[in-house]
C-alpha cells in the first residue's frame, strides 16, 4: 500500500520510524454470473484502506 503525501511532486526521503503490519483479505469465490454470491478480497482490503 503506498500512501502519498504532498511534497510538490519531489521525491523526499524522510520518517519517524517504523511499522510493520501484516494483512490478510479474505474472500469468497464466485461466478461472473452471479457476483453477489461471492465476496470480493480486493474490496475488502480497499475498504480498510479507506478508514479515516
Amino acid at each position: 500500500m503506498i500512501i502519498g503525501e504532498p511534497t510538490g511532486y519531489k521525491i523526499c526521503y524522510a520518517h519517524k520510524g517504523s511499522l510493520d503490519i501484516k494483512l490478510k483479505a479474505m474472500g469468497k469465490i464466485a461466478h461472473s454470473s452471479m457476483p453477489d454470491l461471492g465476496n470480493n478480497a480486493l474490496q475488502n482490503m480497499l475498504d480498510v484502506s479507506n478508514i479515516d
